[in-house]
This record gives C-alpha cells, sequence and structure tokens, in this order.
C-alpha cells in the first residue's frame, strides 16, 4: 500500500482518524499549528500568555469564556478552574475542561488532509492500522443505528425524551469509547455526558440519566 493509498484510508476511516487524533493530535498542534497548542491553567502560563499587567489579564479573562465543543453558541465565563487555556483569535482567554481536551484539538486541527499527511510520514500508521472495508462497512452501520437513538433523562431541568444528537449542545465531555461486549455496552461508549446527571446508562432500546435523587430513589 503506497502512502497515498494509506492516508486515504486513515481519511475514510472516521475511527482510524480520531485515534490518530488522540494519540498524536497534541503533538501536531506543537509541531505544525504552535499558536493553537493549549497550555495548563497555573499562574506562570497566565503571565506568559498575557505579560506582567494584572489588568491586561483580567480584561482577556473578562472578554474570554468556557469552551464548549459541543455548543459552539454557548458563552459560558471563562473560568480560572478548569485544567487548560488557550487565547482566541481576539487575544482573549478560553479555558477548557479536561474531558474536552481531545474534542479541541480535533476541532484546532486545520486540514485533516495536513495531518493524514503527518501521520503516515512519521510512521505512526501502517497497513495494518487500517480496518478492512468490511470492517468499516459494519462500523458505518453502527454510527447508522446511534443516529436514530433515543434518551430519557430522569428528574432535573432536561427531564423529557431526546434524540441523543439533541444532547450534546447540553454535555461537557463524552464517554470513554467502548468497542467490546454487547451492542448495548459498547454503544455506551463516545455519548454526552450531562452535568448533573449520571450516566449513560443502557435502557432496553435507548439511553438513561439520572439525577443522583432519582437513582437514588429507585434505588431503595
Amino acid at each position: 500500500m503506497t502512502d497515498e493509498e494509506l492516508k486515504a484510508k486513515v481519511l475514510d476511516d472516521e475511527d482510524v482518524y480520531e485515534s490518530l487524533v488522540s494519540e498524536y493530535g497534541s503533538e501536531f498542534l506543537w509541531e505544525k499549528q504552535p499558536d493553537d497548542v493549549l497550555m495548563e491553567m497555573d499562574e506562570e502560563n497566565i503571565q506568559t500568555a498575557c505579560g506582567d499587567d494584572v489588568m491586561n489579564a483580567l480584561q482577556r479573562a473578562f472578554h474570554g469564556y468556557d469552551y464548549n465543543p459541543y455548543n459552539a453558541d454557548s458563552r459560558e465565563p471563562f473560568n480560572p478552574n478548569r485544567d487548560y487555556f488557550f487565547l482566541n483569535g481576539y487575544g482573549n482567554l478560553v479555558s477548557v475542561d479536561a474531558d474536552d481536551e481531545e474534542e479541541y484539538i480535533k476541532n484546532a486541527i486545520n486540514s485533516k488532509e495536513d495531518f493524514a499527511d503527518y501521520c503516515v510520514e512519521q510512521g505512526y500508521v501502517s497497513e495494518d492500522d487500517v480496518k478492512s472495508d468490511e470492517s468499516l462497512k459494519t462500523r458505518t452501520h453502527e454510527r447508522k443505528l446511534r443516529e436514530g437513538l433515543k434518551a430519557t433523562v430522569c428528574g432535573g431541568e432536561l427531564a423529557g425524551t431526546y434524540d441523543v444528537e439533541e444532547l450534546w449542545k447540553y454535555a461537557r465531555g463524552k464517554t470513554p469509547p467502548s468497542s467490546d461486549g454487547p451492542r448495548s455496552l459498547a454503544i455506551l461508549g463516545n455519548q454526552p455526558k450531562l452535568p448533573g446527571y449520571l450516566g449513560p446508562m443502557w435502557d432496553g432500546d435507548g439511553l438513561r440519566y439520572e439525577t443522583q435523587e432519582v437513582y437514588n430513589q429507585l434505588s431503595r
């Protein structure tokens, strides 16, 4: 398989691409897009980014916001208790939670083609890493099943029934990938995590989220 064929396979297979982003995306940003690298949230790095003028840092924080990759319209205030930050195009501070780091990196990469090129050139992906066409079809089918998935949210402000895709605008982070076991367990991977709710859990034919209060009542 030539490098171009390998690159094409990476770009066609979302699972392989996202696995490479998880492993090497941060390195790619350091090498190719240093202005987009996340900085750890500490006093020294804030000073490096904003200079010694405290008022300047405060102004940048005031005009900044808390990063939410699942809701582009969200503009919650800058949160100094997050794990990372970056400066946006206006030079303002944007806080990033550790659970959102991978999504930030994926969104920060300007060109999927350049990233795939980089991974192939560095030897980070080989023919053995690229799944067969049949496996790709299976995972594509699984993604289509996910698209029609419903979720029941029990208790709290979000109580109701939703298409899972609707819940991403309320999410903070996502569950780890889960490819082992029966479908009812595997499908819990890469699903939205809702602040203030337990779950997701499998509810027979969809996802279920519960507040701690609801969980305690049902567990009696």
